[in-house]
């Protein structure tokens, strides 16, 4: 109940608040009270609308003010920038005119430094090319007979050849100890006793020793000519009245016939002690007292004679030489018909044919027993005899000269020196056997194994360091031995092979002596006769044949001289 009390008197009072407010609006006062505080709220509005108008305005000006002042201090930033600018554009000019200045300069300079370089390096290989050229000749100027197969003749003041004695303060000649060599005595064809002298005579003084006596002999020669007439008596046929006579011996066909005596004698003068057809005759004339008065044509044309009537002995050292076991062969020179004439030396220990040949090479070989020969060929490297032949041996001799030529022009080589040191310990392993001493395989495969390993130090050099192309002899060596080594050490295989062709060089020597003293042939016959005599002398001389007797059988002996001499 108390509840609903105070509800009704809350809603009483509110109601007659209510009531008083509507009074308000129907009387109108709550309107003019509402618009007074509408006109001051209008008024307080337009205040501070003023104020606020007023702040905007002074925060406009004083925003112009300081944006003014900022633009102000901006454009003084802008001025001062664009001054710096302007000097920075001005120095940025500059340096650009420096810098296009300074390429313009290095591009000078590189192009001037280029220009240099070539011409540098251009001078440097001119230079290194002068240098090599000059190096080449001096090897040319200092090729002698130790370095290369020029031979001693042909070098002009050589220095005398040292031998392997050793000096010593004895001297020369016999040494004390000493078996006395005496000359050999010969039959004596007359003797003479020596009378004493007076004081001998004396007995008291001197005694006779009896079967005791001083002998010394003196040997003398003289050339003597021998002439022998033979007289056949005339007879006249009376049938028909020709005259008739008995028939000489064979041979004598003109009224003075010379003997194959004299014919050796001039021949062997001419051919084999190398004396001229001038020097030949005065030699005999003045030996037999003007006796023997051969004249110049007698003795030219003994040479065409002697090689008619030794060609079939020639064809038998052919047969010979091209069945050898073992063949050497050399090509040797000198002048015929006023240009150069070759001639090619075949030979064995004991036999030597020598023949005229057109030119060295494969023109020189045709015809040849080299040509035919199927066995071994020892040479120097001739690239025609190198193909000859099953088998092939080198001469060593000429490859030790070569490797000292290669020793002494490219000291930066090691190869060289190595080389030669095998090929030495080789030739001496090979001298130091007895003839019943067999090739030890052990020793010859050691031996190969250390050549094989320095021609490979030579590979490895000659790729590190490529031949001049002024002096190649050591590198061409190199290649040759490189390319073939069996080629080198064959006469470490077989003992019947020598390590050198010294054999057939000595022959070639003395075809040089002998044209060296001709001083050349006037015709190509004339030369190729020389070379059929000089075939013949040279194999007896080797065999030790009686060449007078020989030479004298060949050019024919009269028959029945001793029995009709009387």
């Amino acid at each position: 109940m108390a509840f609903g009390f105070l509800t009704a008197s809350a809603y009483a009072v509110k109601i007659k608040g209510l009531e008083k407010r509507i009074q308000a609006f129907e009387s109108g006062s709550a309107y003019t009270t509402l618009q007074r505080e509408l006109d001051a709220a209008h008024r307080e509005n337009d205040r501070l609308t003023k104020e606020m108008l007023c702040e905007k305005l002074h925060y406009a000006k004083e925003m112009e003010r300081m944006s003014q002042h900022w633009m102000d201090a901006m454009e003084d930033v802008r001025k001062q920038c664009e001054q710096q600018l302007q000097v920075k554009d001005r120095e940025i000019d500059t340096l650009k005119e420096r810098i296009v200045h300074l390429e313009e300069k290095v591009q000078q300079l590189k192009s001037e430094k280029q220009e240099a370089l070539e011409n540098y390096y251009a001078e440097k290989v001119e230079r290194d090319d002068a240098e090599q050229k000059l190096k080449g000749l001096q090897a040319k100027i200092d090729k002698d007979y130790s370095n290369s197969s020029k031979s001693s003749s042909a070098s002009p003041n050589h220095p005398v050849i040292p031998n392997n004695r050793e000096k010593t303060d004895r001297k020369p000649g016999a040494q004390p100890g000493h078996d006395h060599a005496p000359r050999k005595r010969l039959t004596p064809t007359k003797t003479i006793c020596l009378d004493p002298p007076e004081e001998y005579l004396d007995e008291k003084r001197y005694k006779r020793m009896e079967n005791r006596t001083v002998v010394k002999q003196l040997i003398c020669v003289h050339l003597h000519v021998e002439a022998i007439d033979y007289v056949a008596p005339v007879y006249r046929n009376l049938e028909t009245g020709s005259y008739v006579h008995p028939d000489f011996p064979e041979g004598l066909h003109d009224d003075v016939t010379y003997d194959g005596s004299v014919k050796a004698a001039a021949f062997l003068l001419n051919h084999h002690c190398h004396a001229s057809i001038d020097k030949t005759a005065a030699y005999l004339r003045e030996m037999s007292n003007g006796q023997l008065n051969l004249s110049k044509g007698f003795i030219n044309q003994l040479t065409k004679a002697f090689s008619e009537a030794t060609e079939s002995e020639r064809t038998k050292y052919f047969l010979k030489l091209a069945a050898a076991d073992v063949l050497h062969t050399d090509f040797s020179f000198s002048r015929a018909n006023g240009k150069t004439a070759t001639v090619a030396v075949n030979c064995t220990d004991d036999t030597v044919l020598y023949q005229a040949r057109p030119s060295k090479g494969k023109m020189g070989v045709q015809g040849t027993p080299a040509e035919v020969n199927s066995n071994t060929i020892v040479s120097d490297h001739e690239s025609s005899l190198i193909k000859l032949g099953s088998k092939h041996q080198e001469c060593l001799d000429h490859v030790s000269r070569y490797l000292k030529g290669s020793i002494d022009n490219e000291p930066n080589l090691k190869w060289n020196t190595s080389t030669l040191s095998v090929i030495q310990e080789m030739r001496h392993y090979r001298n130091g056997l007895g003839p019943e001493d067999p090739l030890d395989p052990e020793i010859v495969a050691g031996l190969e194994k250390k050549l094989k390993a320095a021609l490979l130090l030579g590979k490895k050099e000659y790729e590190d360091e490529p031949p001049s192309k002024y002096y190649r002899d050591g590198y061409n060596l190199w290649k040759r031995m490189y390319g073939d080594m069996n080629e080198y050490v064959l006469f470490l295989h077989d003992k019947n092979v020598s390590p050198s062709n010294s054999v057939a060089e000595r022959a070639a020597r003395d075809y040089k002596r002998a044209s060296a003293a001709s001083m050349g042939y006037r015709s190509d016959k004339a030369h190729e006769l020389f070379c059929d005599s000089l075939s013949i002398i040279k194999t007896h001389t080797l065999r030790g044949d009686n060449l007078f007797d020989y030479i004298a059988e060949k050019f024919g002996v009269i028959n029945n001289v001793t029995e009709q001499k009387g």
